[in-house]
């Protein structure tokens, strides 16, 4: 198997002042796992994936413990991401 076989169709590639944001929207409208960031000469900075978006933006099993209110109360789910 070689690597053309595993990859997908489409390449999105931002900017590294992007809004986390606006990332995960790109990722969720066109099916991504991925995006990468490149700087203003379209050189690659990094990448950020779906899993490093979850761990930054959803409170993890700790938090839910300790703040019920985010199980109850969706609307401050919403506003932490």
């Amino acid at each position: 198997m070689k690597v053309i076989e595993l990859m997908g169709p489409k390449v999105v590639t931002v900017g590294p002042k992007r809004p986390l944001r606006e990332i995960l929207q790109l990722m969720v409208r066109y099916n991504l796992n991925d995006v990468l960031i490149v700087d203003s000469e379209q050189r690659l900075e990094g990448i950020v994936t779906y899993s490093d978006l979850c761990r930054k933006l959803l409170p993890t099993e700790r938090e839910l413990m300790e703040h019920e209110e985010y199980l109850t109360t969706f609307q401050l789910m919403e506003d932490r991401v």
